[in-house]
Order: structure tokens, then sequence, then C-alpha cells
């Protein structure tokens, strides 16, 4: 293998495994594993207590720090390995991630910035660093990350998907197309895209191509609540009042608890005179924001 072919899979290894953590930020906490993460911590305290110099079980203790939400142990962990290697541009990156979680953005930035600065191919760094940005609503800085990530991987879509929601928040509508375009001519069945897309062409007032796109996304997925909203909206423009209440209600049994969908379903109800419905609908979504 030649040293790019293993730059690319080098770094695409990395990049898959941060969009596991930033996935993982968005789930439950595992706690079926609890035990074995304690004892694994437990284990690695005994490690250090043999010896407090010894870099690698602060970096495994703080990787099971992590798992447990135990955020700021983590980074306490990763603050002793760093003195004790301060070059270890990973233990930056990881100890940016607890940060970011602690909401700690302004330190996590910096700590991201010094593990590039270290190694300035370390691809989890520039897509964790603008992962951050997007939580700071510094799209343009987060799009640059965006960016040099996908020049580097061969694993483009979540970083096409990335990219184009911080582009749609800059209102770079043209250039969010662009990428969703690129990430459905490499996976038709991306739903997300087609959803994605759908909603720009809307904004555009494109109703045929947001119509095209949207009816693509629930063929592929029958469970998709955004999917169904989108098309309602789409036939209320429409002014298809019966067929988006069909796809309100739709969205409503799919996720009784969705606070805009019956925000959405009061609105047809109000054109169709059905205003008895319609305020309960209103009701309901007020009582699901509180």
């Amino acid at each position: 293998m030649n040293i790019a072919c293993f730059k690319k899979s080098f770094f695409t290894l990395h990049l898959f495994c941060t969009v596991l953590l930033v996935r993982a930020q968005v789930q439950p906490a595992d706690t079926s594993l609890y035990y074995t993460y304690r004892n694994k911590i437990k284990d690695q305290s005994d490690l250090i207590k043999t010896d407090s110099n010894a870099i690698y079980p602060y970096i495994e203790r703080s990787y099971y720090k992590q798992q447990l939400n135990d955020h700021r142990g983590a980074i306490a962990d990763l603050t002793k390995a760093l003195q004790l290697s301060p070059k270890d541009y990973r233990a930056y990156t990881n100890r940016a991630y607890s940060k970011a979680r602690l909401s700690l953005y302004a330190e996590a930035i910096a700590d991201y910035t010094k593990a590039i600065n270290l190694n300035d191919y370390f691809v989890e760094a520039y897509f964790g660093r603008a992962n951050v940005y997007c939580k700071l609503k510094q799209y343009k800085e987060a799009i640059a990350d965006y960016n040099v990530c996908i020049r580097w991987t061969e694993e483009k879509t979540p970083l096409y998907l990335a990219r184009a929601d911080a582009q749609m928040e800059l209102k770079d509508y043209q250039g969010a197309i662009a990428d969703y375009t690129l990430i459905i001519e490499a996976d038709n069945g991306n739903v997300k895209a087609h959803t994605q897309r759908s909603i720009i062409k809307l904004l555009l007032n494109d109703t045929n191509g947001a119509m095209i796109d949207i009816d693509i996304a629930i063929a592929f997925d029958h469970r998709c609540t955004a999917a169904y909203k989108q098309r309602g909206q789409i036939k209320m423009q429409q002014e298809n009042y019966e067929g988006a209440l069909s796809d309100f209600d739709t969205a409503i049994t799919l996720n009784p608890d969705d606070a805009e969908s019956y925000h959405l379903r009061a609105l047809a109800n109000q054109k169709l005179g059905n205003n008895k419905q319609a305020t309960k609908d209103l009701q309901k979504a007020a009582e699901l924001k509180k």
C-alpha cells in the first residue's frame, strides 16, 4: 500500500470513529455496561497506583469514564496524560470531546486546534472542531474544517450531510443542494438527503421538485415522520389541504409526541374549516412544548 492510500485509510478510520462518537451524543447512555466499565476503570486505577507515570492507563481510564458520561473525570485523566506526554495530539482531541460534551466550547476548540497544530493531517480533530463551531453558530469556520475532512477521507456522506446543514444555516441553499445531490448520486436511498433537499426546494418555491424528492424519501422509509411533515407542507402550499391533513395524521401516528405535527395539522384543519379539531391540535401542541 502506498503512502497516499495508507493516509486515506487511516483518516477514514478516524473519521468513522468520530462519527460514532457524535452519534452517541444523541443516544441514551448504555447502562447495561455500567459495571463492566466500572471494573475496567478500577483495573486502570490499579495500574496507575503501580506506576503513576505510565501514560496508557490514564488514556484508557479516560475512555471508560467517557462511556459513563464522567467527562470531568476523563478531562482530569487526559490532562495528566498530557502532562506526561505534551505532544500527544490524540489526547488533546479526546479531551476536547469531553469538554464539548460539557459545553466548554471555547476550551474544546483550543484543544482541537492544539491537536491540529501537532498533526495537521488528523481528520478527527478537524471534524470535532467543525461540530463545535456549529454549536457556536460559527458556520463558516465549520465549513472550512469540513472541507479539509472531505479532501482527506473516502467516506464522505456524513461530511456532506454536516456541511450541507451548516450551509443551510448560512442560507447558502445552492451549496446545500449541491451537497445533498452528491449524497443522492452515491446513494439514491439516502432518506435524509432527499428530505433536506426537498425542504430547500420548497423554500425556493420549486414545489414540483420538492414533491419528487419527498416522495422518494417516503418510498424508501415509510416510517419517517419528518418526510410526512414535509410532504404535508408541500401539499399545503399546493392548496391540497385534504392531502396535507392525511400526511400530518400519519406523522402524528408515527410520533404522537411531536408538537410540530399537531401544529401543522391544526393549520390544515383551519383551512378545511375544522375549527374545533384545529383548536384541539393547537392545545395538544402547546402541552407537548411545555
